[in-house]
């Protein structure tokens, strides 16, 4: 029988992470055939392309780099794959307050900017649970650890920048698609780099915390680099239509250049093999 082995916890995650999961699924399935004035729906492939690279990716650092009890067997792979679409939806709660919404400023306002923003910011959340579920652990729940420990240190850098430099604006407002890419290709970025500091085996809540802080704090240089160039190239009255190469894909690029010399720098997580 499929999933008969598993344990009552982990019985218990599956049922929170489908109910949780089955109310995102509900939430963007209505995003994605709501009717809109016009016609009006070129942010969906922005998002949706988002999310489906973000489970591929998911899929595939569990088949490859998770537990080998879990890379397995299909019902870890399914309980797991669950937990992250409830993850994404509870963290995606948090956007409206750092200045962007999907509901208001993607589906009503069609703006192509917030998109770019939410896109990249989907991204990130989906590379933190890829590398959550990296490495031995002795439960599903070790996974689950690491990727709020994760998420809640992504959230809090991406909230410095917003009080920062108020980027929101610049993307809600001003509909900047410069500001967009930049301020998604940071979010993937920061992403990547806390998705590789909660990879590895399992030790502890505390040693989880201090490979975090230890090897995510490059994070923090790069939300550093994020209030500079914010700083520097938001639209302004001499400038009010910064050029999107130039000033948005071209610091986007150094963002992901950074992620992934900090992935380099720290070479292979820890294993007990």
């Amino acid at each position: 029988m499929w999933c008969e082995d598993i344990s009552g916890d982990e019985l218990l995650l599956l049922w929170l992470s489908g109910i949780v999961g089955f109310l995102g699924v509900g939430k963007w399935t209505k995003v994605n055939f709501l009717k809109m004035p016009g016609g009006r729906r070129a942010f969906r492939p922005i998002l949706n392309g988002a999310l489906v690279f973000g489970f591929a990716c998911l899929y595939l650092s569990l088949r490859s780099w998770s537990d080998p009890v879990v890379r397995d067997s299909p019902c870890y792979i399914t309980i797991l794959m669950a937990w992250s679409v409830a993850g994404l939806t509870v963290s995606s709660l948090a956007f409206p307050y750092l200045g962007i919404s999907l509901r208001f400023d993607c589906v009503a306002g069609n703006n192509l900017s917030a998109a770019y923003s939410l896109g990249g910011a989907l991204l990130g959340l989906m590379l933190i649970h890829c590398g959550s579920n990296i490495g031995r652990g002795p439960s599903l729940w070790n996974n689950v650890f690491s990727a709020v420990a994760g998420t809640f240190v992504w959230l809090a850098l991406w909230l410095m920048v917003e009080y920062s430099t108020r980027v929101s604006l610049a993307v809600t407002e001003e509909r900047d698609a410069a500001s967009g890419l930049r301020l998604g290709s940071f979010l993937c970025a920061e992403g990547l780099i806390l998705g590789r500091a909660v990879a590895g085996d399992w030790e502890s809540m505390s040693s989880t915390i201090v490979d975090l802080l230890r090897d995510g704090w490059f994070g923090l240089g790069l939300a550093v680099m994020a209030i500079v160039f914010e700083k520097r190239l938001q639209p302004r009255r001499g400038n009010p239509f910064p050029n999107w190469l130039k000033n948005g894909l071209s610091p986007g690029a150094a963002y992901l250049a950074c992620s992934g010399l900090v992935l380099v720098l720290l070479g292979k997580w820890k294993t007990h093999s």
